[in-house]
């Protein structure tokens, strides 16, 4: 982290500098307007400008790492307690000296879930399901 921060120092004392050393006025046109500005505040408004762009695709980002992380947990919770039902189920079971009963109700949760569609959070066979749907050679 400090590292990254004396970059940025050196960074700002650099861009400073330049700016600093092209004090001369410009005319800037854009579209119908145009001003005549001086070249330090054009630099230093395009940096700005640079600067607040970044923070925005940063920020967003940052949401979407947020939900995805936030949906993963739900869908953990979810597949935990599946488990944590299943083992009781298995343990019953097997309690009652009838391990094929156990075999084949874990098995039946198994394909029940195999056979589900994909989730949102599986980008790829979400595109995979649409692809085969709409292929009318595709053979199930």
């Amino acid at each position: 982290m400090q590292a990254y921060l004396i970059a940025a120092l050196i960074f700002a004392l650099l861009i400073a500098a330049f700016a600093i050393q092209n004090t001369m006025m410009v005319t800037v046109h854009f579209l119908i307007w145009q001003a005549e500005i001086s070249l330090v505040l054009v630099i230093l408004g395009s940096l700005a400008a640079g600067a607040l762009l970044l923070f925005f695709i940063g920020l967003f980002k940052q949401y979407s790492n947020h939900r995805q992380k936030k949906d993963l947990k739900t869908q953990n919770k979810r597949l935990e307690k599946e488990v944590a039902d299943l083992t009781k189920q298995v343990e019953a079971l097997v309690s009652q000296n009838n391990p094929a009963a156990a075999i084949q109700s874990m098995a039946q949760p198994i394909e029940q879930t195999v056979s589900q569609e994909p989730t949102a959070l599986d980008p790829n066979s979400a595109i995979q399901t649409q692809d085969q749907s709409k292929d009318p050679f595709h053979v199930s």
